[in-house]
């Protein structure tokens, strides 16, 4: 059977990006709750967006009994809070890091960019095609001094991406994650433990991450402005926020789960990065927080709370520890564009040949075929050959999902590697498609 697969006539439009990488509306609203606190680049890019509250996080208003609105607007005015007491923390601990570029991973719509810029440190952000096509203009048209800001499209698990991204930075980096860890099954959190471990291992510097103790801080911050009425509150303020959440948020093994007791947690993490060859040094947040223009609207005893939980909990300093080798997972690195599947028709089947990565970068190209090919064939039945699949990401899932939805008699994988099956049964993915393991 001759092959179906031809790129001639295929588009990736910004339809498709959002498709397989739906990620704008907790990127967009962290913008909007930044805004909110006042913050003046915040504002600034907001409106060269044509970003506002009600596009944004204005969505709680339209349902619900006046007390649930009451409780959700409650969660937001703590999460603007956490998202302030994040982002200006952040930036203090990279300038104090002392390195000349900072590379923000992802770097979404947040206006890092003009504040680095200001303190004349190169600033490199990173993030999904998509994204990035949206806020580099934008953030370029309020930045001074443009020479100091660059921007490119990666996936964070991909070395190639990284290292093709870095490709310009000379000496050493501070590395920075907001919001980024909590998307990933652990066989992705190994990769880019050893994906981050090859950069700073080249480069050298450092990486630090808000995102391992990042839920505690969250939900202690709405316990200590709402007091007797945070369960009441949280109740309210999940259900919407879930609601409107585009992207899965999965249990791992680095974001601790904030109803745990936080030494096991924090110990069982920091286990998990030592074997990828890497060590932390926990900064607490208090120590290192400016100014938070928001924490004035609380009354003496609610800013007692506060300080008493940010004096607790700490972001993460992680650097390469060169007593131990680390680990990698196995998965093989592909360029950007290399072959990444065959296709045929065995009666009304679809058969799939994936090949290398499937993964942020490259799914759109599948999403883009498979919608081209079932406007021209009934499709029955899709059939996965897995065994020169190397890697899956959450986007490439999000593309054989939406092939399961459209194929009248399912979807089945075979030939799965272990890698692939891993990352299958962490999703849960294993148990909505027909998979036949290698082995």
């Amino acid at each position: 059977m001759d092959s179906l697969f031809e790129t001639d006539g295929i588009s990736i439009d910004r339809d498709l990006l959002e498709r397989t990488n739906p990620v704008f509306n907790t990127a967009r609203m962290t913008l909007q709750l930044l805004t909110s606190t006042g913050h003046k680049d915040a504002g600034e890019l907001s409106g060269k967006l044509g970003y506002n509250y009600d596009n944004t996080v204005g969505w709680f208003a339209d349902d619900k009994s006046e007390e649930e609105r009451a409780g959700a607007k409650e969660g937001l005015i703590s999460a603007a809070m956490c998202v302030e007491t994040r982002y200006k923390t952040m930036t203090e601990l990279a300038v104090a890091s002392g390195y000349p570029t900072v590379i923000d991973l992802p770097c979404g719509y947040t206006p890092h960019a003009i504040e680095y810029a200001r303190r004349k440190l190169h600033f490199l952000g990173l993030d999904l095609p998509v994204v990035i096509s949206e806020a580099e203009p934008a953030i370029l048209s309020l930045v001074g001094d443009k020479d100091l800001v660059d921007f490119a499209s990666v996936d964070a698990t991909n070395y190639d991406s990284l290292k093709k991204a870095l490709s310009d930075v000379e000496g050493p980096v501070c590395i920075t994650t907001e919001g980024l860890l909590m998307y990933f099954t652990d066989s992705e959190l190994g990769q880019i433990c050893t994906n981050i471990r090859e950069i700073l291992k080249s480069h050298g510097g450092c990486w630090i991450t808000a995102d391992p103790e990042g839920s505690y801080q969250t939900i202690q911050t709405l316990q200590a402005v709402c007091g007797e009425r945070f369960q009441e509150v949280l109740k309210a303020s999940t259900g919407k926020v879930q609601n409107k959440e585009d992207t899965l948020m999965t249990r791992n093994s680095i974001v601790i789960d904030p109803f745990i007791p936080p030494e096991q947690g924090i110990g069982s993490a920091m286990d998990f990065i030592s074997r990828f060859g890497l060590k932390v040094e926990r900064m607490i947040i208090l120590d290192h927080m400016p100014e938070v223009a928001s924490i004035s609207g609380l009354n003496a005893e609610q800013v007692g709370r506060l300080k008493e939980i940010l004096g607790k909990f700490a972001y993460w300093k992680i650097t390469p520890d060169d007593n131990r080798a680390g680990q990698t997972n196995g998965s093989i690195q592909v360029e950007t564009g290399t072959e990444i599947f065959d296709a045929s028709f065995e009666g009304s089947t679809l058969v799939l040949k994936l090949k290398n990565r499937i993964d942020t970068l490259n799914s759109p190209l599948l999403l883009a075929f498979y919608e081209k090919i079932s406007k021209e064939h009934i499709i029955d039945r899709i059939s996965v050959d897995c065994s020169e699949l190397e890697y899956i990401s959450s986007a490439g899932l999000r593309v054989l999902m939406i092939m399961y939805k459209g194929s009248r008699n399912g979807l089945t994988l075979y030939n799965t590697n272990s890698a692939v099956s891993e990352i299958l049964d962490e999703t849960g993915f294993s148990e909505i498609f027909t998979v036949s393991r290698n082995g």
